[in-house]
């Protein structure tokens, strides 16, 4: 039988999240969205109904339905997931996706469609592993990461909790990338990087302002 499921935000993420929701046909009822500022042609674009704000939407439909985060902005993801740890997450997989049967996966994550998630790797609550993304065997990526579209990572890696990993990054084989860390557009990493810190280029360098 199909599960309500309601997407909170209404932004450009929103709308991929109800694609890789919709791919599993008859998994889901999408019942509506959330969203702060909402606009008219936001419910034409998404293809769903405005139900309020975050708050009042979470707690008018808690009893009834599941949740998945539809935001990008990993500020307001975790604001959203730590305000609400009772809310039952959905995790939002696209048909189109290869997750191996063995991997471990926390609640409200999102995989969007061409990723590939290999044997032994765990996905850590609210991550988001975005289109074509490649995550390795062995791979432990932690809660609230967004893993950009096409990233590559090697087999073994850490990615720490709330880590962002720019579109097209490489993450050698068994580096750790430190919580809050921020891994830019392209970049490659060859070695370990620090807590909150952000790296570009080739190899990886940390940026400073």
């Amino acid at each position: 039988m199909p599960r309500d499921l309601i997407v909170l935000g209404g932004g450009e993420h929103a709308r991929v999240v109800i694609d890789a929701a919709r791919s599993r046909t008859g998994e889901w009822t999408e019942v509506g969205y959330s969203d702060r500022q909402p606009v008219p042609a936001t419910e034409e674009r998404l293809g769903l109904r405005w139900l309020g704000q975050d708050d009042e939407v979470l707690t008018k439909y808690a009893e009834q339905a599941l949740f998945v985060l539809g935001v990008g902005d990993p500020r307001r993801r975790r604001l959203i997931a730590e305000r609400h740890p009772g809310v039952r997450w959905a995790n939002v997989v696209h048909l189109n996706a290869r997750v191996s049967p063995s991997v471990q996966v926390g609640h409200g994550i999102v995989v969007m469609a061409g990723a590939v998630i290999n044997t032994g790797a765990s996905i850590g609550d609210h991550a988001i592993v975005n289109s074509g993304a490649i995550v390795e065997h062995d791979v432990k990526v932690g809660t609230l990461v967004h893993v950009g579209p096409a990233v590559a990572i090697g087999g073994g890696a850490l990615i720490g909790d709330r880590a962002t990993l720019g579109l097209g990054a490489r993450i050698r084989d068994h580096v750790t990338v430190g919580s809050d860390a921020v891994v830019g557009m392209g970049a490659v990493v060859v070695g370990n990087v620090e807590t909150g810190d952000t790296v570009v280029g080739v190899p990886a360098r940390p940026w400073r302002k």
